[in-house]
């Protein structure tokens, strides 16, 4: 359980702007750090470094760590272990690296890629009816969910029919009267 004072008041106001200016400076020093970790895997053929910023990372921000490196420098990411390896085929993108901090690289490659990616129906159901079938799931259960990778297999036929126009009735006015 967490031990601290409850800030209120103008303190909590305060608290509050001086964590706004921690995260803008966060996010400025992991870059330089990123950057300069980068350059050393350059030089050296050597991510130690990589990894110690990737340990002192907080976990929100260690995904966007582990693409941007991927995606700017000689390393890629090795799941297993858990840390960088130099990738020795890869390339070192200085002025592309520079433009983007790894706090923000996720969530603008997204939108610059056009948002999430479309929803793809068939994979998503064969994926889940694999998984309901291996953990054991009624036959039901399965059998609908077959019956629905069935239903987003097959191509929505919408054929259009040009609305008939209505007839509409003249009114009587007071002057027709």
């Amino acid at each position: 359980m967490a031990t601290f004072s409850i800030i209120k008041g103008k303190a909590l106001g305060k608290a509050i702007v001086g964590q706004g200016k921690l995260v803008a400076n966060f996010t400025q020093r992991e870059h330089q750090l990123a950057v300069s970790c980068l350059m050393h895997v350059e030089e050296h053929s050597c991510p130690s470094h990589l990894n110690s910023l990737l340990a002192v990372t907080p976990a929100n921000y260690r995904a966007g760590l582990k693409a941007w490196a991927v995606a700017f420098g000689k390393v890629k990411f090795n799941a297993e272990t858990m840390v960088f390896d130099y990738h020795g085929k890869g390339e070192t993108k200085l002025t592309d690296m520079m433009e983007i901090a790894p706090a923000n690289y996720i969530k603008e490659t997204k939108a610059a890629a056009g948002g999430e990616k479309a929803l793809d129906e068939v994979k998503e159901i064969t994926a889940f009816l694999k998984k309901m079938t291996e953990k054991g799931a009624s036959i039901r259960v399965v059998q609908a969910l077959e019956g629905a990778l069935r239903l987003a297999q097959t191509p929505a036929v919408v054929e259009l029919v040009p609305a008939k126009p209505k007839k509409v009735k003249a009114e009587k006015t007071a002057d027709a009267a």
